[in-house]
């Protein structure tokens, strides 16, 4: 029938205009969304990740080898991953395995500074590194072709490093720079202060990376002790995915891997955090323009069984725009800039957080308000509707980790490292099985007022007397000032629908249609998800001084309400389908761009059509959204890394439109009216030259 309906239209011999371009959108659209919905209910699959591909070989020095096979694409990436980071290191030394990281690829007897950089390079790849509370991971990613030489370099590395003292004393100096960045920059502030001030003994509530002072200090002996105690093979989980084979990576790994010995690993842990009992308050100031707002609860670390009930509170809680502190704080109140929840559970501590960015004088309000929503889910447990919701959220994002080569290795690794790689297909099932009980539990057991720490990061002209007692009373005021009721039994949870059979890749189907259209479909059934963007030519490339930041509120204020949804119907149903929609402005084309679980493609590409062709632009919501870009336009000011780019464009292009801010500046953005809104949304949104882009597990 589709395929019958689009050699209808390119039989038209005459370009439609707007009208007409609106129409045939509509109605092809709806056609391709009910075509694949018929298609996916006759067939049924499990959303799990496909592990039968992925073989474990453990060396005779005790190196874990997992190996993946995945030949979408002719890439490959090798990773790794040693159990060592933050939470291993003494307090004399911390931050040693994040320099330690920086010398990893520095050098071998056999590979002067420079060379692997080259190699890798010379290969068509890139390398890179990162160090976190419980691991460091080295990985390089490559074509296929190239994978014996990723393994070469990363066993050279590994086994041959030579950390010379000249080298080291460059990388302490690159270190100390990221450090005093960090100074500058407020948000990583108020987090770091908040895990200081929620953590009194454990680890993760040291400066990750250390004291310039102590980052000087760690001279090549330092670093070779740590090297020696830690980084030993029972130690390491080396990852391999991509278009390989198993067989022959296997015995490429045994010959290069096999030869580390398995020396000494020396243990150095945390020591466990007591349990909290009174609210901890801190405020300090530093020269930001608005304020930056963190609270912090110790909660359920790795593999507890509140894990996945505590990770839906997060996302009931402040993730997303349909989230319930985002909701009330920022759209309906109007008390932040910006909220959002987050979780972070690692194998000895986990922390849920609460950040915010909103004036001071606003704050003691906003503080009360968070209280009193964590408060309703105390008393009332979400309902089944709002739980799907998140679930289809937090099932898509999880899924969405695994669909490069990167992300598998990393996945793997780190369930590998937590005990079995086989625990990523239990992540669905469990997350599943979360009951609006647990998550209401989870808020009751892990949010209480008496186990908070909150830290405020003020201007200097906005600091006052606040003390903890003073802001634990007006919380429990706050929260007092809920009536009581009875908590209702939340409906039952429907299950999760079932999904399309698996298919092989099929080539990008391209056509133009009759319209001047093209549209683009690429089938890729690895994981069950879908994207789909449409995209236009113009929008910033037409700003002028005076209307810069246009395009960026036009495409956010379509967001924000359609001839027949709102802009809360927009948010709750978009993300009730686990998808995530958002726009963007470039320099030279603007996009509206959806994913989402391949099993709600339907209603979500419904919900795409409707926001690019049926924009209402409420004056209500175009007020919003203008006071947001400002917002984050003063927000931009305190980094001390985004800003300067902002100042290099304009001092290489001056007036040009590459010249001028993305979101404008606040006075231009405050001068934008309704009426320039509509008009530039007239002036992109038309059919020549529009291209749409579907590519995922769809037929």
């Amino acid at each position: 029938m589709l395929k019958k309906f689009l050699l209808q239209i390119k039989s038209r011999e005459t370009k439609c205009g707007r009208a007409g371009f609106v129409l045939f959108m509509a109605a092809a659209l709806t056609l391709v969304s009910a075509t694949h919905a018929a298609a996916s209910a006759n067939h049924s699959r499990e959303a799990v990740i496909p592990l039968d591909s992925v073989t474990r070989h453990i060396l005779d020095n005790g190196m874990t080898v997992l190996v993946k096979e995945d030949h979408a694409a002719p890439v490959a990436t090798v990773n790794v991953w040693v159990k060592t980071g933050y939470f291993n290191e003494t307090s004399e030394w911390t931050g040693i395995s994040h320099l330690l990281e920086h010398m990893f690829f520095k050098g071998t007897p056999t590979r002067p500074v420079g060379r692997i950089q080259d190699e890798v390079k010379s290969s068509g790849g890139y390398w890179n590194a990162g160090t976190i509370y419980d691991h460091t991971n080295y990985y390089i990613v490559l074509p296929s072709s190239e994978i014996n030489r990723a393994l070469d370099i990363e066993a050279d590395a590994l086994l041959n490093s030579t950390f010379p003292q000249e080298e080291i004393s460059k990388e302490q100096e690159v270190v100390i720079q990221e450090i005093l960045r960090k100074y500058d920059n407020p948000g990583a502030m108020v987090w770091e202060k908040m895990m200081d001030l929620l953590y009194t003994r454990h680890y993760i509530g040291r400066w990750r990376m250390g004291t310039p002072e102590q980052v000087r200090r760690m001279d090549r002996a330092v670093l070779a002790d740590y090297y020696t105690a830690r980084y030993r093979p029972e130690n390491i989980v080396l990852a391999i995915a991509g278009a390989v084979d198993t067989p022959a990576v296997l015995a490429e790994a045994e010959r290069l891997f096999g030869a580390m010995p398995r020396g000494e690993l020396k243990h150095h842990a945390s020591p466990p955090e007591p349990e909290q009992s009174a609210l901890r308050f801190r405020q300090d100031s530093m020269d930001v323009t608005q304020t930056y707002l963190a609270i912090g609860f110790q909660a359920p670390p790795a593999l507890h069984p509140d894990e996945h009930a505590t990770e839906v509170l997060s996302h009931l809680l402040g993730a997303g725009k349909a989230s319930r502190l985002y909701r009330e704080l920022k759209e309906r109140a109007g008390l932040v800039h910006d909220i959002a929840t987050g979780y972070y559970a690692l194998p000895s501590v986990g922390t849920f957080y609460i950040e915010a960015e909103l004036d001071a004088e606003k704050i003691d309000l906003a503080r009360r308000a968070v209280f009193r929503e964590i408060e309703r889910v105390k008393r009332q447990p979400p309902d089944a509707a709002e739980l799907e919701r998140i679930k289809a959220r937090i099932e898509y994002a999880f899924l969405a980790s695994m669909e490069d080569v990167s992300g598998q290795a990393n996945n793997l690794a780190y369930y590998e490292s937590l005990g079995d790689f086989n625990l990523l297909n239990e992540y669905v099932a469990r997350l599943r099985a979360v009951t609006p009980e647990a998550v209401q539990r989870a808020a009751a057991q892990y949010l209480q007022i008496e186990k908070a720490a909150i830290q405020e990061l003020r201007p200097p002209d906005k600091t006052d007397e606040t003390t903890a007692d003073s802001v634990e009373q007006s919380l429990r005021e706050a929260v007092a000032e809920l009536q009581s009721a009875p908590a209702a039994d939340a409906p039952a949870a429907k299950p999760a629908p079932d999904l399309p059979a698996p298919a092989q890749d099929a080539p990008a189907q391209v056509r133009t249609l009759s319209n001047g259209v093209t549209v683009i479909v690429k089938q890729r059934p690895r994981l069950p998800l879908v994207s789909a963007g449409i995209y236009f030519p113009g929008g910033r490339w037409v700003e002028t001084p005076d209307t810069a930041g246009l395009t960026s509120l036009m495409l956010n204020a379509s967001l924000k309400g359609t001839k027949t949804r709102s802009a809360e119907d927009i948010q709750n149903q978009i993300e009730g389908l686990g998808a995530s929609l958002s726009a963007s402005a470039l320099p030279d084309y603007s996009a509206w761009v959806f994913s989402s679980l391949s099993r709600n493609f339907a209603p979500a590409l419904d919900i795409l059509a409707d926001v690019v062709l049926n924009p209402e632009f409420p004056d209500a919501e175009i007020a919003k959204e203008r006071d947001s870009q400002i917002a984050q336009i003063v927000k931009t000011r305190d980094s001390m890394f985004n800003y300067p780019f902002i100042l290099a464009r304009s001092a290489a292009f001056g007036d040009h439109p590459y010249g001028l801010p993305a979101n404008g500046t606040p006075e231009t953005v405050a001068a934008l009216t309704r009426e320039q809104v509509a008009d530039a949304w007239k002036s992109l949104v038309y059919a020549e030259g529009a291209v749409i882009v579907i590519v995922g597990d769809i037929s």
